[in-house]
């Protein structure tokens, strides 16, 4: 087991790391737990990146309302959002909150043209979670926006998310048929990974 590495950094420190290797990258993206713990941080690091001619993305599970982060929103160039579950209850099993406010989110972001991806991952032995949730997104995601799946994979997931799912991964004949459905509801790009 390793603890990870933290670093402490305000927003001008921040900002001058990234504009060291300006020259290499296009934009950032902030992720990591969830980011939008942080907003006001994200909202001031945005806004300076956008100096640096740089683009700016949120990496989401989506439990934070966009629709209370106009501001945040104006200087970023889109968010990436998890919908992990379209079952009200299976989302509440697997993240101890419901899906409300994730599905609404979908909704909302792609109304104000700042959704720029949507990632579910297909967990194993949940076949029909599975297909619940990618029927849903696929029908409810307009456009060019690309719809990542995700196949499980046990590297990094808590001993007790392991204890659930186990150490397999969902099969790419699986995957495949995840996928068929979703390009049977969409015209835009289904990725499997």
């Amino acid at each position: 087991m390793s603890s990870p590495k933290v670093r402490t950094y305000d927003v001008q420190e921040l900002v001058a790391y990234i504009q060291q290797h300006a020259l290499f990258i296009s934009g950032i993206t902030v992720s990591g737990g969830e980011c939008m713990n942080y907003a006001d941080f994200i909202h001031d690091l945005f806004v300076e990146v956008k100096k640096l001619g740089l683009t700016c993305l949120i990496d989401s599970n989506g439990a934070y309302d966009f629709q209370d982060y106009t501001d945040l929103l104006e200087v970023s160039d889109g968010v990436m959002l998890d919908v992990k579950a379209a079952d009200e209850a299976f989302h509440q099993t697997l993240c101890r909150y419901d899906n409300k406010v994730v599905l609404a989110n979908l909704e909302y972001l792609q109304s104000v043209d700042k959704l720029v991806e949507v990632r579910t991952v297909l967990l194993p032995s949940q076949d029909r979670q599975n297909t619940c949730t990618v029927d849903y997104v696929s029908k409810h995601l307009n456009g060019d926006i690309p719809y990542k799946l995700l196949r499980y994979r046990p590297y990094g997931v808590r001993a007790e998310g392991v204890a659930v799912f186990g150490s397999q991964t969902v099969s790419e004949a699986d995957a495949i048929k995840y996928k068929k459905i979703a390009c049977l509801n969409r015209q835009g790009p289904v990725i499997v990974v």
